[in-house]
């Protein structure tokens, strides 16, 4: 009598990153450390707010592919490109996107992830 081969779980190679986007869309529990994000760190306080405004209504508002930008007005700007959208298990949305800023002439440029939290705003889950 043949019996069938001991079964196997096989978990596909994307499957930890959106575990990682599902947990990070459910916000820290009390008392984990929040990693930092470093991207903004070349920007003012006032360029911060630009951008993650930005941020916000790009997600919010553009269709995939469109620009939506930033001028701080001295010579500082940025732009997020929303690029893909998809639901997880938890049924909160998250949107892919590249966000880009130059600064005193660097470049910096990031494809990040956000995902709505239980108060509609979108929060990076992907830096």
């Amino acid at each position: 009598m043949n019996l069938p081969a001991p079964s196997r779980s096989i978990r596909p190679p994307w499957l930890a990153g959106f575990l990682l986007a599902a947990c990070a869309a459910a916000g820290p529990q009390s008392g984990q450390a929040v990693a930092p994000d470093t991207f903004y760190d070349a920007l003012n306080a006032d360029e911060i707010v630009l951008a993650r405004q930005t941020v916000q209504e790009a997600l919010e508002t553009r269709p995939r592919n469109e620009i939506h930008r930033w001028d701080s007005g001295d010579g500082t700007f940025g732009s997020v490109i929303p690029m893909r959208t998809f639901r997880i298990k938890s049924g909160h949305y998250c949107r892919d996107y590249m966000e880009t800023f130059a600064k005193d002439t660097e470049l910096t440029s990031a494809n990040r992830t956000a995902c709505r939290d239980s108060q509609g705003a979108w929060r990076i889950v992907k830096r």
